[in-house]
């Protein structure tokens, strides 16, 4: 008959409580960690993308007109890139309505279509616990 009064003793004993406490909460503890980690990890990725993409249509405002030029700035403006990043630089002219023209050619309502340049810049971010894909574009409108 002593097992009944040495388990009801057990359970009245605050030893190890803490250990315990701490073996419940300790993995709750590191998901957040590592959340905040990737959390700051895809912010800094993201930053670090539109900053190269801003460094492209820089070169544009600049003057320059070479698409192949433009995605090779963004390319070294790109501080560490993930692997399998892609960066596109292309002019498009539209016209007033939104519809895609020939650049240099006047439109349907006679005047003359519009100039962007376009950079668009996309990466899949990797991080401790789960990957994010980003993309970006960048225009800018030529007088």
């Amino acid at each position: 008959m002593t097992y009944p009064r040495t388990f009801f003793r057990a359970l009245r004993s605050t030893k190890g409580l803490a250990a315990i406490e701490f073996a419940l909460i300790a993995p709750l503890l590191a998901f957040t960690i590592l959340a905040l980690a990737d959390t700051a990890n895809f912010a800094l990725a993201a930053t670090s993308m539109q900053r190269a993409e801003r460094a492209g249509i820089q070169y544009f405002m600049n003057g320059g007109t070479d698409t192949s030029a433009a995605k090779t700035i963004v390319t070294g403006t790109w501080t560490n890139p993930p692997s399998g990043y892609t960066v596109t630089a292309s002019k498009v002219c539209r016209c007033g309505n939104g519809r895609s023209a020939t650049c240099g050619a006047s439109c349907s309502n006679g005047q003359p279509s519009t100039t962007n340049m376009m950079i668009t810049a996309t990466a899949t971010v990797n991080g401790v616990l789960m990957s994010l894909p980003e993309s970006h574009t960048e225009f800018l409108r030529v007088q």
